[in-house]
């Protein structure tokens, strides 16, 4: 996870704690995990909130979700993360009623790996003072190179105004 300023430390450390407990009682072994980052910014800011992969045993070729947008963040775009681009896999994404539902997909049967697989912008609002915005994915769906299905757990994660 992102290490985050003097003045949320303790908010890291708790998300750290709750991420390992987390990732020690998910059976990688059965199925993947879908982190969303944690991040801080200012009032009126663009952020960039990472979506990492964990894949555990059974990497996926593709997947989506996705994600709710709460009410003090705008959507501006989605970008592919490194491993997304070292899968050779392209991001797209597409509105609904209050969340952007994105997939990550190719043309080829590379299994996608560990790491940040997309950097979504965000606006905050600039009347958003020390605020906090969770952000929830939801409805995710991942296949491997013969398209089965394969399990995947999401964690949401928040943005944080200072």
């Amino acid at each position: 996870l992102v290490k985050l300023s003097t003045t949320t430390d303790k908010l890291a450390l708790d998300v750290n704690a709750a991420f390992t407990r987390l990732r020690d009682n998910t059976n990688l072994s059965k199925s993947i995990l879908m982190v969303g980052g944690i991040i801080t910014g200012q009032a009126g800011s663009i952020v960039n909130w990472p979506i990492t992969l964990l894949p555990g045993a059974f990497s996926p070729t593709g997947l989506q979700a996705d994600i709710q947008i709460p009410a003090g963040l705008t959507f501006l775009s989605i970008a592919p993360g490194p491993a997304t681009t070292a899968a050779n896999k392209q991001i797209q994404a597409a509105p609904g009623m209050g969340f952007q539902r994105f997939i990550i997909f190719g043309i080829n049967q590379t299994p996608i790996g560990q790491g940040v697989i997309a950097v979504v912008r965000f606006q905050i609002t600039p009347t958003a003072i020390h605020s906090q915005f969770p952000i929830c994915m939801t409805g995710p769906v991942a296949a491997n190179a013969a398209a089965n299905p394969v399990i995947m757990s999401v964690v949401s994660g928040t943005v944080v105004v200072l």
